[in-house]
């Protein structure tokens, strides 16, 4: 090491370090002239520097290496043998039955009625156990003939006249304010055509007067057939439709429920407590293939519908958009559709012609 201002010569061959090079010619050094301990440092970090230049790198091409390195902790993939792609179900008809949680039967497929519904309902041979209160004219006739024509084993209960003669119907007295009366009713019809099914709740009647009028009597007496009346079959119906995993269960309700009529408040009030009853079974037997639901007819061809004045008449249709009495016939078919709609529960059908826009 030189004295500071001493002269040093600094010799740098391709690949040496300078203090293992030897004196070489002029062309192949580079000379520098530095100063002292300065000089000496700063040559020492170019020299450096460049002889790391030169040294090959781990994961790097070395400069004179025609091939990169081998790739480390990485072994090689295999390569994917060639052969056909998974095989996939593409029958059309197939679809995921649903678990016992979510149907309340093991293994039951619901998602359009249950596979003895639609059986009937596409082929029209399973022959079902129905029973129609109040089903000896009326609403409630046409009822009991839209099931008959579909093949199924019907019973109408009365309390007064019998239904028509040659009706093929197995017609048995029954008052539904009685709950013996009922009882026997539903013995009856299992025995004559097993457990009872489909249930429509039709059995009732009117007592109009205005409230000022109207005693405690003409109300109780309203909502003891239209209402409790249907609890009545409706709880005497649901024993069997839970031993068998399946029922359907159809109340038939009005518009005044909906927007109610003047001098029918024992009626309305019925007729609307139809609708929550409806809502709150449908709570109770949602795991179950047990559906209820309301149907709510308007101005209807019957002998409510006759009693009428022509007056009356004419202010109805007024706010009828149909312009017309409905038929029978069109109620039945609302209810022929919920005995056989498994998805469709706690819901309101108007048939009313618009009366009620929805309502």
């Amino acid at each position: 090491m030189g004295l500071v201002g001493t002269p040093v010569t600094v010799v740098m061959m391709r690949g040496v370090p300078p203090q293992l090079a030897g004196a070489g010619p002029a062309g192949n050094s580079v000379t520098r002239q530095v100063g002292g301990t300065l000089g000496m440092a700063l040559a020492g970090l170019i020299l450096s520097g460049a002889y790391r230049a030169r040294m090959p790198t781990p994961n790097c091409r070395a400069p004179d290496s025609g091939s990169p390195p081998p790739r480390r902790n990485r072994p090689a993939r295999p390569p994917k043998p060639p052969g056909p792609p998974p095989a996939r179900c593409v029958c059309p008809s197939w679809r995921p039955r649903p678990s016992a949680r979510s149907t309340g039967r093991p293994g039951a497929d619901t998602t359009i009625g249950t596979s003895e519904q639609r059986e009937h309902t596409m082929t029209g041979t399973t022959a079902r156990s129905v029973l129609v209160t109040g089903g000896n004219r009326g609403i409630g006739l046409a009822i009991a003939r839209r099931f008959v024509t579909a093949g199924d084993r019907v019973t109408v209960t009365y309390r007064g006249e019998e239904p028509p003669a040659g009706e093929n119907v197995l017609a048995v007295r029954c008052d539904v304010t009685d709950g013996e009366q009922v009882d026997q009713a539903f013995k009856e019809a299992e025995a004559a055509h097993g457990e009872v099914s489909v249930l429509v709740a039709n059995a009732g009647f009117t007592q109009d007067r205005l409230l000022l009028r109207m005693t405690e009597d003409d109300f109780t007496s309203v909502v003891d057939t239209n209402l409790t009346g249907a609890f009545r079959v409706a709880r005497r119906a649901v024993r069997g439709m839970l031993r068998a995993g399946h029922g359907r269960i159809v109340l038939i309700s009005s518009t005044a429920a909906l927007h109610g009529a003047p001098g029918q408040t024992n009626y309305a009030a019925a007729k609307a407590g139809l609708v929550g009853f409806a809502r709150a079974l449908t709570q109770e037997l949602g795991a179950r293939d047990i559906t209820c639901n309301v149907v709510a007819p308007g101005l209807t061809e019957t002998d409510m519908s006759r009693a009428l004045t022509p007056e009356q008449r004419r202010e109805l249709l007024r706010t009828t958009p149909a312009g017309r009495l409905g038929r029978p016939e069109e109620v039945a078919d609302a209810v022929a559709f919920l005995a056989g709609a498994g998805y469709v529960r706690g819901a309101v059908i108007p048939v009313d012609g618009g009366a009620g826009l929805g309502h």
